[in-house]
């Protein structure tokens, strides 16, 4: 007997099923909204179907600016995407400059959500009215006058960073972790008014809690199947994270509720304060204004989490890596020395506003580290409007990435860019450049509101150190040292050797 032929719903069970498979494929194999095709006009490596440039992204920490660079335009601009994640990569200093100082593209880009667990939307990742309000309330905390006023406690840190150096003796020693807990004692003091004695060995878990969450954080912007919640909490990466969070917003909080009820109580506005008063930390000026007055403590504890943050790892970052280039450059050690030597001869003097300002080389040193290694090697807008550069349009909606450790390197603006030269940064010959060229803090409306202070600090710590020290190192400098947290550090761990100076 012959089969019985399948009826038409048995025949149909099987052929929607494939033709609502063959639709899918073709329609993510081959169409394209308006804004992918416009997108899809601009150079960058050549795409995957359905995978995008995920191959081409980094997979690890190690090889970012290295997988970066190779693929991006130099000068110009590169198109990625990653499914349905599309990003714009920008080289050159003229579309940097047409994002960062517009004011209508002052939306973080969607690789800052990650931090959203951690800093909530403060100053860093908050965008439209809200962050309009918290820079209006924010900026005068960073006044010349009250930076000077956080000064003692700059220096207070940095004589106890020299005296571990000092104890450390003449052999390599580790710099990270040393300047790194140099750094949260004096953020901690500026921004809390406590003193958390990371120095003296404590804040242990804040210190792990704090590499914790910039592993999760870097790891869910570089992954993008991390952005799954399902995916981020089956594999383990939400637990790593809330027992991160659960030690840092404990304690910010903690300092928060204390420092309300001694102001409802009447008492001092910092723990630490000068007797002329103007020495109070960022928690009290934020407090005793008006219109912090009416924050909630969260509302507070995001902006005091950030500054904990950007005040810190950044900081470290751009200390360390001056200490590693001044060790394998004898020549500009040298000149920094005889700058110190000139301005600060005997070691007893306490540095002043006045001697930093004087620090003239040791400032373009800095600056010439800061564009060579970069703390923050990338940040992203998403775009509100079309955006035209080099001819072509960047669509509305599109997340853009300006990378300054690209732009640092263009051989249009900087002459033999590998090569370290802090004479590049005197007025004579920085006045012609274009001033998007040279970008570590951001540009524009959104650059970032603490880089004096940053500054303030980088430059009195090593000041510090190297009035007393004099640096070697055996590491060789190249890219392939390179490993990118939340900020630009080194694997292996740099190491320098700090000598005793002995002066005619």
């Amino acid at each position: 007997m012959a089969p019985a032929l399948p009826s038409l719903a048995e025949m149909c069970s099987i052929i929607v099923p494939l033709l609502v498979l063959l639709v899918t494929v073709s329609l993510l194999l081959f169409y394209r909204t308006p804004a992918e095709r416009l997108l899809q006009l601009i150079p960058g490596p050549r795409p995957l179907p359905i995978l995008g440039n995920l191959l081409d992204l980094p997979f690890g920490q190690s090889d970012m600016m290295e997988v970066l660079r190779r693929n991006c335009d130099p000068g110009g601009l590169t198109y990625m995407h990653c499914g349905s994640l599309h990003y714009v990569l920008l080289t050159s200093p003229q579309a940097l400059e047409g994002v960062l100082s517009s004011k209508n593209e002052l939306d973080k880009g969607y690789d800052y959500e990650p931090l959203h667990p951690w800093l909530g939307k403060g100053l860093l990742t908050s965008t439209g009215e809200k962050w309009h309000r918290r820079r209006k309330l924010i900026t005068p905390a960073f006044h010349f006058a009250i930076l000077d006023s956080f000064l003692e406690t700059m220096t207070k840190n940095a004589s106890a960073l020299v005296e571990r150096l000092a104890a450390g003796g003449d052999g390599p020693q580790e710099v990270w972790p040393l300047v790194s807990d140099a750094a949260l004692d004096t953020i901690a003091e500026t921004a809390m008014g406590v003193s958390v004695g990371a120095q003296q060995g404590s804040a242990v878990k804040y210190k792990a809690a704090i590499a914790s969450i910039g592993h999760v954080v870097h790891s869910r912007s570089l992954r993008p199947w991390l952005r799954n919640a399902t995916i981020f909490r089956l594999l383990g990466w939400q637990r790593q994270q809330e027992e991160a969070l659960a030690v840092l917003h404990s304690f910010t909080r903690r300092i928060i509720r204390e420092r309300r009820a001694r102001r409802a109580d009447g008492g001092a506005d910092s723990l630490e304060q000068a007797g002329d008063g103007r020495r109070k930390a960022f928690l009290d000026l934020l407090l005793s204004s008006e219109e912090g007055a009416l924050l909630t403590d969260e509302d507070v504890a995001e902006e005091v989490d950030t500054f904990m943050f950007e005040g810190h790892d950044t900081t470290t970052s751009g200390i360390c890596w001056t200490l590693l280039h001044l060790a394998r450059l004898p020549d500009v050690q040298r000149r920094v020395h005889e700058e110190l030597d000139e301005h600060l001869p005997d070691e007893g003097i306490p540095l002043t506003r006045e001697h930093l300002t004087n620090l003239k080389y040791l400032e373009c040193t800095i600056k010439e580290s800061l564009r060579v290694t970069p703390p923050v090697v990338m940040y992203s807008r998403t775009l509100r409007n079309n955006f035209t550069v080099d001819g072509y349009v960047v669509p509305a909606g599109t997340n853009v990435m300006m990378l300054p450790y690209v732009v640092h390197r263009d051989p249009r603006h900087w002459p033999e860019p590998e090569k370290f030269d802090p004479d590049r940064h005197l007025p004579e010959n920085a006045a012609a450049r274009h001033p998007y060229a040279l970008v570590p803090f951001s540009a524009g409306p959104r650059n970032c509101v603490g880089q004096r202070f940053a500054m303030l600090e980088m430059k009195s710590m090593l000041a510090a150190m190297l009035r007393r020290f004099s640096l070697s190192t055996e590491q060789q400098f190249s890219e392939k040292m390179f490993y990118v947290s939340l900020t630009l550090q080194s694997s292996p761990p740099m190491k320098v050797s700090f000598v005793p100076r002995e002066k005619a």
